[in-house]
């Protein structure tokens, strides 16, 4: 914990927000143009988004995935602290905290295995997959009652967050739908939009514990 306070004292936890978000986004752009390189007709929103470690920059995507997944839980981490300093609830704070930490696990796990061939992926990669999807849920529905309950902390942030945990669950009753109707599967947009709405609330969180949050000390 000593080595975490040194590294928080030297650079404020919203840049590792930033980090995790700018490494995702750049492999993620990175990844589709050299997908449409080799396909130059695909149509992306057919393919899930681990297909991207499947394509011809597959190893650059995956192993900045992995990077991303451990970015974001050092911001993850920070914000929730903050949040302790604000006179968070502690029990929700824990439980906020568990869940970020399963969500980047399974990020983390996604890179470790992903997916080799574009449509198939490993019995891995789908657990891992699954602890991401349903760690990323429980996480933006416990930050954004824990926002909502801190006095301190901004109603629009807890706002931002539950719209977050909304697209979650969007996303994975569109998963279910699959599994009753074969023909949705056809388009995998709801697992895009997702995750454009977690990169816009990943940085606007990035920005409000910057601005709000510029003298935490963490010395001790």
């Amino acid at each position: 914990m000593n080595a975490l306070n040194k590294l928080y004292s030297k650079f404020h936890g919203s840049y590792f927000a930033f980090i995790g978000v700018g490494i995702a986004v750049i492999s993620t752009t990175v990844a589709i143009n050299s997908l449409y390189l080799v396909y130059p007709k695909i149509d992306l929103l057919s393919l899930w988004m681990s297909d991207l470690g499947a394509s011809p920059c597959g190893t650059f995507f995956n192993i900045s995935i992995i990077f991303s997944s451990i970015f974001l839980f050092l911001f993850i981490l920070y914000y929730t602290r903050f949040l302790s300093k604000s006179n968070g609830s502690e029990v929700l704070i824990r439980l906020t905290l568990i869940f970020g930490f399963l969500s980047c696990f399974g990020l983390f796990l996604i890179g470790l295995f992903p997916v080799k061939y574009i449509g198939e992926a490993s019995i891995e990669h789908s657990f891992a997959a699954l602890i991401y999807w349903i760690g990323s849920l429980l996480f933006w529905l416990f930050l954004g009652i824990l926002e909502l309950k801190n006095p301190k902390i901004s109603n629009r942030q807890s706002i931002i967050a539950l719209i977050t945990c909304f697209f979650w669950i969007f996303f994975l009753l569109y998963l279910v739908l699959i599994l009753m109707f074969p023909i949705l599967d056809s388009s995998k947009f709801p697992q895009w939009l997702v995750h454009i709405i977690l990169v816009i609330s990943l940085t606007e969180h990035g920005l409000y514990c910057r601005k709000k949050d510029k003298n935490l000390n963490f010395k001790s």
